[in-house]
């Protein structure tokens, strides 16, 4: 099984699921506005015309729904926990042939390395480069444990890559261990293979191809200039090795909280040998906050938090959890039915200690829609925040500190009496409930007693970017003031920098997918 069959499976069951670009297409921010211009839809985009690379087709949001993950897995939407954290359980034996496989049909050493051969995107004008965004980095600790990364991988020559392991994962750990010995650290990168490899790599353990092996049709051989265990049905390998004690000072790059990113861990790498399908396909997993970055690392987390708080906290058995898509792993929702004293807080802390991408936490006691103007409507009735200071975070959140701690904040909503009862204006929006006001906007309400403050960029009528803005500018030791039984919190963060495609680029996408009446 391969990116090729779980492509074809996905065309037989979710038809519609799959676009075909007919015209040619440039690697340089084209890509990147097909798949801007159909985020609502988000099928899977298939490039057979990209241009300057004729022998490559190039794949595009293969991940950016839950039907789509499901299908690969070969199960419906509603069983995909269940499955994820079946498959997550497994533990097997695997073997490493010495054998060929498709992947080596084409292979390149030595002077012939060429990674600029490869139609690797340049996404955004703001972007420090071209960047690989879907290479699964395999490396073997000291210990002998083999691991699935992702990385930041910007291509910088022929045989040149920057990286940045900046989600200090199981790759940073081992990079660390090399460096203590004074080493250069052997590594692969596989670009474009069964998805199930995938979620693997956002998954965040070690040992992935335990997991994996006997469950497709699929076998591990051995690399050229390496011992490392690669996919045998994987489209294109690249073998180097990460130097110990060199850097590269890559970037920016869009990353998932929608912002470009200079933070960076600035470590340089060298490619021996590059081998591939022939004609291969060339995966892409679109950056920045788009629903196939965000959902193919929460899917791979998410069931698995949940099984684990079901199994260790057995009085909150009826809860439910949401991790909205535009919250970009900083924010979870939850509703809990008639816990006990302090259960609700214990839940908040318990996701914050799982996962250590989690800022903010919302706890309903009463049974409402997960969205945050719910939430935060109810806590007018009745609320209980409790923060947390300099703990552990991603270091690619903008409000974090640099030596990569935030503060958390955990919202616990009590109130259910009385329906809201909505007012919308201009520039803002007044939530009445409880005979209390919510208020959403630019400035401060004095006669409100929630205030929620967001920047001028930031529309408060869009529910989904508001959420955005208090995921990723919220700081809460610093941004929530409580007096008088009233609560500010303001996440207002000027400076930040989002990507911007250019104008000509969107409108000759806008116009193509308007002649194939894809957009009206």
């Amino acid at each position: 099984m391969s990116l090729r069959s779980a492509l074809s499976d996905l065309m037989s069951v979710l038809p519609n699921e799959v676009l075909e670009i007919d015209r040619e297409v440039s690697t340089e921010y084209e890509i990147t506005a097909f798949a801007e211009e159909l985020s609502i839809q988000s099928p899977v985009l298939v490039f057979k015309r990209v241009k300057n690379y004729p022998q490559f087709t190039v794949i595009s949001n293969m991940f950016s729904s839950r039907e789509k993950i499901a299908a690969y897995l070969g199960v419906k939407k509603e069983e995909l926990n269940k499955k994820w954290v079946s498959i997550i359980s497994r533990d097997y034996s695997y073997s490493i042939s010495n054998g060929d496989g498709p992947v080596r049909e084409i292979q390149y050493t030595g002077e012939k390395v060429d990674i600029t051969a490869l139609p690797v995107l340049t996404h955004y004008p703001q972007d420090g480069g071209r960047y690989i965004t879907s290479g699964i980095i395999v490396a073997r600790g000291i210990d002998g444990t083999v691991n699935l990364s992702f990385a930041r991988i910007q291509v910088i020559g022929k045989n040149r890559i920057a990286l940045s392991m900046h989600s200090r994962g199981h790759l940073w750990s081992y990079y660390l261990k090399f460096r203590e010995i004074k080493h250069d650290m052997p590594i692969s990168i596989v670009i474009g293979a069964h998805p199930i490899y995938y979620l693997m790599a956002a998954a965040r353990i070690d040992e992935e191809y335990r997991k994996v092996y006997g469950l497709i049709d699929d076998r591990l051989i051995a690399g050229i200039t390496n011992d490392l265990p690669v996919p045998a049905n994987s489209e294109i390998v690249l073998e180097g090795k990460i130097f110990w004690d060199k850097s590269f000072d890559e970037g920016p790059f869009t990353e998932y909280t929608g912002y470009l990113s200079n933070r960076s861990t600035k470590n340089l790498a060298q490619i021996d040998a590059i081998y591939m399908r022939r004609n291969p396909m060339y995966l892409e997993i679109n950056p920045s906050n788009s629903k196939e970055h965000i959902l193919l690392s929460g899917i791979a987390k998410e069931p698995v938090v949940e099984s684990t708080i079901r199994s260790f906290l057995p009085s909150a058995y009826r809860f439910s959890l949401d991790w909205p898509l535009k919250g970009v792993h900083y924010v979870t929702m939850a509703y809990i039915e008639n816990p006990d004293m302090g259960i609700s807080k214990q839940l908040g802390l318990m996701l914050l200690g799982l996962d250590h991408y989690l800022k903010i936490i919302f706890v309903s006691e009463n049974k409402v829609q997960l969205s945050l103007y719910s939430m935060l409507s109810q806590m007018l009735c009745s609320w209980d925040i409790e923060i947390i200071k300099g703990v552990f975070c991603n270091k690619l959140d903008p409000s974090a500190s640099p030596d990569g701690t935030s503060s958390k904040v955990i919202f616990t909503c009590k109130g259910s009496q009385g329906q809201p009862v909505t007012e919308v204006k201009e520039n803002e929006i007044n939530i009445i409930r409880c005979g209390k006001k919510l208020h959403i906007g630019h400035e401060l309400d004095k006669t409100a007693q929630i205030n929620l403050i967001v920047d001028s960029d930031i529309d408060p009528k869009n529910e989904d970017d508001v959420l955005w803005a208090m995921a990723t500018r919220l700081q809460p030791a610093n941004g929530i003031k409580i007096s008088d039984n009233s609560m500010t919190i303001d996440t207002r963060r000027p400076g930040l920098s989002r990507p911007r495609l250019p104008e000509e680029v969107i409108k000759n996408v806008i116009q193509y997918l308007q002649k194939v009446q894809v957009l009206s």
